[in-house]
């Protein structure tokens, strides 16, 4: 059994596991890096920590929305790496079993299946589980280079 942090990015819905979400955190403010990806929005500081933000959106070639209320950032840790992530809003923590897991297929939406861990069902309906080491990817080049 595994645990997924659920967000939604789009009107679709995603989940990260739980033991790598560090904290949710409401917007903050985000001092802008020239020179990153596109969507590297730029470094926010919590908490004593530099962390670069991680537009899911941008990421995942979605249209761009206006933040909300509702608009969240999700704080990961990847190894030794934190970023943060925008979110349109955090749901809850999913209970999935392993088997209920399956293989990301060519396509899901507008991701490529090698940025997809796998997809499930849950009562919400499809549940994305991006590979959340895509974004710490060093030849994406996002948050290695902009570690504080």
């Amino acid at each position: 059994m595994a645990q997924f942090v659920t967000f939604r990015v789009a009107h679709h819905d995603y989940g990260l596991p739980i033991e790598h979400v560090q904290s949710i955190e409401p917007v903050l403010p985000i001092t802008p890096l020239p020179g990153a990806a596109p969507f590297v929005l730029g470094l926010i500081h919590l908490r004593g920590s530099v962390l670069p933000v991680l537009d899911l959106r941008r990421f995942l070639g979605l249209p761009a929305a206006d933040w909300t209320e509702e608009t969240r950032l999700v704080v990961v840790q990847w190894a030794d790496v934190q970023a943060a992530l925008v979110v349109d809003s955090v749901h809850d923590v999913a209970d999935v079993a392993d088997e209920d897991i399956q293989a990301a297929p060519d396509v899901v939406g507008p991701l490529q299946a090698e940025q997809v861990a796998g997809v499930t069902l849950t009562d919400r309906g499809m549940l994305v589980l991006p590979r959340l080491e895509r974004l710490f990817d060093p030849e994406l080049a996002v948050v290695a280079e902009h570690e504080a």
